[in-house]
């Protein structure tokens, strides 16, 4: 039960008999969409630059100030964490020690 709300569960009792619903609950969809955004997002506010030069290989690092990526970032990451935390805590089990 999901905070007893009895119609929720039954909804999504309902959406995961149906094919699409279960491609649209599956553990792919739902952390791969923040999972996704997070890496488009990236790639538009980090940058690495290599360089061959002789004798040496220069690495250079630039961060682009884009206010909207940078807030989707962080809403990205801490959707996954929220995921990734709540995963962990509904499957944790404490064994008994022998």
């Amino acid at each position: 039960m999901a905070f007893d709300l009895d119609a929720i569960n039954k909804l999504l009792e309902q959406a995961l008999q149906n094919p699409f619903g279960k491609i649209l609950f599956s553990p792919f969809v739902v952390l791969g969409g923040p999972l996704l955004c997070y890496l488009i997002h990236i790639r538009s506010v980090f940058s690495i630059r290599l360089e061959n030069r002789p004798g040496a290989i220069g690495v250079s690092f630039s961060l682009l100030g884009k206010l909207h990526s940078f807030l989707l970032i962080g809403f990205s990451l801490g959707l996954l964490a929220l995921l990734v935390s709540y995963v962990f805590v509904e499957n944790f089990v404490i064994l008994p020690r022998h």
